[in-house]
């Protein structure tokens, strides 16, 4: 069976597609619809979690402002206390996920393109992907210490009821 770069002209012949230089041009073109593919999936999955941090904190505040009422009544301060400091931590962790940060974007600069820095299209793909890799690579990290502190925040608003609880118990033991 012989492999030929075309369409297949005889049988036993199978396409293999580029070869040689045209394989580095495919590549590096390929590269790029890849980085820019994954850019947009990193957005899709920060704006989920973005989101979800904004619920929480909503649900924080609405919590806090109970606890600040039961705390006036002055009966199971010490639980009204851990439970409003779980709160508070939930909410804390909120904020630092949807705190503004400097995330990476999937276009390039104008200017790159009216005076362009490079002598053929292939260097200026393969620059191209280059920096989308670095600015993916950067965004991953990103994502992930959000994604990390979207579960802490969970985890702080889920105890919260139960040091409450253990609290109430504890006191009312003694």
């Amino acid at each position: 069976m012989e492999c030929t770069p075309s369409e297949p002209d005889r049988p036993g012949d199978i396409e293999v597609g580029q070869m040689g230089p045209d394989l580095l041009y495919w590549s590096t073109k390929e590269a790029v619809r890849q980085a820019e593919a994954k850019i947009k999936s990193q957005s899709e999955a920060l704006a989920g979690i973005m989101t979800r941090a904004t619920t929480l904190l909503g649900w924080t505040v609405t919590a806090s402002l109970a606890l600040a009422a039961a705390l006036v009544t002055e009966k199971e301060v010490v639980a009204v206390v851990l439970t409003a400091a779980c709160t508070v931590s939930s909410a804390v962790c909120a904020i630092a996920v949807i705190w503004p940060r400097q995330w990476g974007t999937a276009s390039w600069e104008i200017e790159w393109f009216l005076e362009p820095p490079y002598d053929t299209e292939l260097q200026f793909l393969d620059a191209m992907a280059r920096g989308a890799a670095e600015r993916i690579r950067e965004d991953q990290e990103g994502i992930e210490q959000c994604a990390h502190l979207l579960r802490l925040a969970y985890l702080f608003l889920v105890l919260a009821p139960i040091v409450g609880a253990v609290a109430i118990f504890s006191s009312n033991r003694a």
